[in-house]
C-alpha cells in the first residue's frame, strides 16, 4: 500500500532516500539513436548537469544516479542541519543559482546563465519572509526533485514537439534505513 510522502520523509532530520520517476506516454528519457539501436545520452547529460547544479545549491547530496530508458533512480541524502548554518546572503545566492529571476534579468540585460548578481541577492534579502521560505526549500527533498524534473521535462517536451506531462507522477520515494536497503536500491 502506498504511504504518503509526509510519512516517509521527515524534512527536519537527515536521511537517505531512494527516489524514482518514470516517463509517460511511452516517452523515453534516453531516446533511441537514429539507427534505433544505440541510446542517445543527451538527456542523461542534461540530468547529470542539473544534478550538479542542484547539489551545489541545495542541502542535499546525490549518492548515486541510474538513468534507464524510460525512468531514473537517484539516491539522495538530505542535510537539513547544514542549511541552518548558511547566512541569509548565502541562502539568497544559492536559491538564485537554481531559480534566477528571468524577468528581472531580461529587464537588466543580464544573460540567463550568468551567476546571481549582487542586486538580485539584495532584492531577495530585502524580504526576510522570502529568505526563510527559500531556506526551507533548499533542504527539501520535494523541492529538489521538482527542480530536477521540471527543466528536464520542459526541454524534452520542446525537443519532442509535444506538450503536457513528461513524468508519470511527482516521484516515488523510499527511505533507506540500512546497508541492506542500499543494496536493494
Amino acid at each position: 500500500m502506498a504511504v504518503p510522502r509526509s510519512k516517509t520523509v521527515d524534512e527536519s532530520v537527515s536521511g537517505l532516500y531512494h527516489c524514482l520517476s518514470r516517463c509517460v506516454r511511452r516517452g523515453y528519457l534516453l531516446a533511441p539513436g537514429p539507427d534505433g539501436a544505440v541510446a542517445d545520452d543527451r538527456r542523461r547529460d542534461w540530468m547529470v548537469e542539473r544534478l550538479r547544479l542542484l547539489t551545489s545549491a541545495f542541502a542535499v547530496d546525490c549518492v548515486s544516479l541510474a538513468v534507464m530508458s524510460n525512468h531514473f533512480h537517484v539516491l539522495l541524502r538530505t542535510l537539513p542541519e547544514v542549511v541552518d548554518h548558511w547566512s541569509d546572503a548565502e541562502v539568497a545566492y544559492r536559491w538564485l543559482l537554481v531559480r534566477p529571476p528571468a524577468t528581472v534579468r531580461k529587464r537588466l540585460g543580464i544573460p540567463a546563465d550568468a551567476p546571481p548578481q549582487p542586486e538580485e541577492v539584495l532584492r531577495l534579502l530585502a524580504n526576510p519572509f522570502e529568505v526563510a521560505r527559500r531556506r526551507e526549500r533548499l533542504s527539501s527533498l520535494s523541492w529538489f526533485m521538482k527542480e530536477l524534473k521540471e527543466p528536464i521535462a520542459r526541454r524534452a517536451n520542446k525537443e519532442d514537439k509535444v506538450t503536457g506531462a513528461f513524468w508519470e507522477s511527482r516521484f516515488r520515494c523510499y527511505r533507506v534505513l540500512d546497508e541492506v536497503g542500499i543494496q536493494i536500491c
